[in-house]
């Protein structure tokens, strides 16, 4: 069995990972995650997971490293993780009432240096919210902090803001998992 080397730094990716209970070195990559100018949000996801994994895979040249990335775009445009409350704020004011799309992508780096990459697109419909209901979502750090798009499925107060869900559900949390196991199997990780 190959070894498993996790390039993310996000804790609810290491958490999938010891909730499958793979085994994985973890290694938080450092690359630039700026949005270049013009770029549609399925490039952007895919060239970010890609970089991720291939930053981290020139340190372990000998293992298998996954790297995953997604980002939110809503009327074709992208947004990331919010930096402040007020950026939160106008995000999720933007998308109540609508549906916007969660990309996922994963991006594999093999022992030989060979590349194997997914991508999932959910479709997330927001229900109609009040403003004091907004305000007191983010008035919560934790319910948006570090979370494309401004809220987090996998936390009461964000998966209460959503009225319909098509895709992987996964994936809107940050990590398609089935799309995941098929790619890790493909390159001979036991899941």
């Amino acid at each position: 069995m190959s070894n498993l080397v996790l390039a993310t730094s996000s804790p609810r990716r290491q958490q999938m990972f010891k909730d499958l209970g793979v085994p994985c070195t973890i290694c938080p990559p450092e690359v630039d995650e700026t949005v270049h100018e013009g770029e549609k949000a399925s490039l952007y996801v895919q060239r970010i997971a890609r970089a991720k994994a291939q930053k981290v895979a020139e340190d372990y040249a000998d293992q298998v490293v996954l790297a995953a990335d997604t980002t939110v775009s809503y009327d074709g445009v992208i947004f990331g993780k919010p930096e402040t409350t007020a950026e939160a704020l106008e995000m999720i004011q933007q998308m109540q009432g609508g549906t916007h799309e969660v990309l996922s992508a994963v991006c594999i780096v093999d022992s030989t240096g060979k590349l194997h990459a997914c991508m999932t697109t959910t479709k997330v419909h927001l229900r109609e919210l009040t403003a004091q209901e907004m305000q007191r979502f983010v008035a919560v750090e934790e319910n948006w902090q570090g979370k494309a798009g401004g809220y987090g499925l996998q936390t009461s107060a964000g998966a209460a803001l959503i009225a319909s869900i098509e895709g992987s559900h996964t994936g809107v949390i940050g990590l398609p998992l089935a799309e995941t196991v098929v790619l890790l199997r493909s390159v001979g990780i036991d899941v």
